[in-house]
């Protein structure tokens, strides 16, 4: 199992990582799921890695409820990141929520948080 942690951080860190920070509009919060059985050296370290993006929050969640947890309503998930803040109807009108499933080797293409 350890290795397969080690190969996979590799991949976030090379891969996953580099193509969320090079996102030409940074105005999103990425929650980063991850389940209860993560080694704790393994969450710290993913801890320090996403704690180079302000706008990256690595949440536990336990195994048997993770489809839950980013299933959930945008607030909720936001809330449960410690990142949520009520609208402000003059100045969020274009506020838009949008979630993906990223793998650790999946990459995104930079402009797609472009709004």
């Amino acid at each position: 199992m350890a290795a397969l942690v080690s190969a996979r951080m590799a991949l976030f860190r090379s891969i996953c990582l580099p193509s969320v920070a090079a996102q030409t509009d940074q105005r999103f919060v990425w929650i980063i799921y991850v389940d209860e059985t993560l080694p704790a050296v393994s969450y710290n370290l993913l801890v320090e890695t996403a704690s180079s993006l302000p706008n990256a929050a690595v949440v536990r969640v336990e195994r048997r409820s993770a489809a839950r947890a980013y299933e959930a309503p945008c607030a909720e998930q936001l809330r449960r990141a410690g990142r949520w803040s009520e609208p402000d109807v003059d100045s969020d009108a274009s506020r838009a929520y949008i979630s993906t499933r990223l793998d650790a080797d999946d990459a995104l293409p930079v402009e797609t948080m472009a709004m």
